[in-house]
């Protein structure tokens, strides 16, 4: 068996039968050496977060002001105070293109602001039932605090008035 050279060492060769294809580098893990010898690599993150238990999500607060900073947003949050409303409904009154509106209510979603239910190929929409006290505040405020500084949201109402054809029906 001839030796290996250091340009060699890292690579497998042909006709072994590995995972690995030919010429494909192996990732070396190194070892340190401690007092009592070998010390093995610590383990990869991925690994590590294979392994973990996952707790279920909590809501996040940041994520909510996230969401409460953008006018679009607000506007569609406003929207959807009365109660469900078809996306058709939210693109008419906003005047944004549909997949601008459907971004921003995934965006809302992952808030964990709006739920959403499917009805043959139409989405419909509604507000989240507040899960704390800090949910709760928040809706509040889109109820009262928003009114004067955002001019859009009275606009909306009215506009919603016109368009809409009532709650849980699409007039596409």
């Amino acid at each position: 068996m001839a030796p290996i050279s250091n340009g060699e060492a890292g690579r497998i060769g042909g006709g072994g039968g590995g995972s690995a294809g030919a010429g494909q580098r192996l990732k070396m893990m190194p070892l340190r050496i401690g007092p009592w010898g070998l010390i093995p690599p610590e383990p990869s993150p991925i690994f590590a977060q294979a392994n973990m238990v996952k707790a279920p999500p909590a809501i996040s607060v940041d994520r909510m002001f996230r969401a409460f900073s953008d006018r679009t947003r607000l506007r569609i949050l406003n929207l959807l105070r009365p109660g469900e409303l078809c996306v058709c409904d939210l693109v008419r009154v906003i005047g944004s293109p549909q997949p601008t509106v459907s971004r921003h209510l995934a965006y809302l979603r992952k808030a964990r602001l709006v739920t959403a239910r499917k009805e043959g190929l139409w989405m419909y929409y509604k507000l989240a039932e507040a899960k704390n006290d800090f949910h709760r505040k928040l809706l509040e405020c889109l109820e009262c605090c928003f009114t004067a500084d955002v001019p859009e949201l009275a606009r909306d109402m009215k506009a919603l008035g016109k368009v809409c054809c009532g709650p849980g029906k699409c007039c596409v």
